[in-house]
């Protein structure tokens, strides 16, 4: 996993976060930053990055489970590896405002809603670190999200969504 994260307040420039991170099947895993440089994180046995938790979590809604729980590392911050627990809800209407960019085939699976609660492995603190709401579709496509933080929210909806060619899809959502 390679990663990349900027944040800016007012057009500046605050924070960068640069690295990548790698895990063996059945191994503990690395992650190494390079901005910042002395930073680096164990990735512990069972690691997931985002998109095989999306996968997982696909898995347990076609199984019919309502709960997970796992341990995953994006690289978007300083924080390392969070452990998250979904619980998958029931069935959601998705509605869009323009189904223009939107290849409605790739939408055609039921949506749950999922619940994911963050939890950092460096803070002890029982309440979790930011939640959020997901419209959830089988094929692991989000097309609705809330993320909750303590001082505010952040709702993305789908915007645009195409296969590619090597059967995956591409997808762009609107702040």
């Amino acid at each position: 996993l390679n990663f990349t994260s900027q944040r800016k307040r007012d057009g500046d420039l605050f924070e960068e976060i640069r690295g990548s991170a790698a895990i063996s099947v059945g191994e503990t895993g690395e992650a190494l930053f390079t901005v910042p440089s002395d930073l680096k994180f164990d990735l512990p046995l069972g690691t997931l990055f985002p998109v095989a938790h999306s996968m997982a979590v696909a898995e347990k809604i076609k199984s019919g489970e309502k709960f997970y729980s796992a341990r995953i590392f994006d690289g978007s911050d300083e924080e390392g590896p969070v452990d998250v627990n979904a619980f998958i809800g029931k069935i959601v209407e998705t509605e869009f405002e323009d189904t223009a960019a939107i290849d409605e085939s790739l939408l055609e699976s039921p949506a749950r809603k999922v619940r994911l609660a963050f939890f950092p492995l460096q803070n002890e603190e029982a309440a979790s670190d930011y939640e959020m709401t997901l419209a959830f579709h089988e094929n692991s496509l989000i097309s609705d999200m809330i993320i909750d933080y303590d001082d505010f929210s952040v709702s993305q909806k789908l915007i645009a969504v195409e296969p590619m060619k090597d059967g995956c899809y591409q997808s762009e959502f609107n702040d």
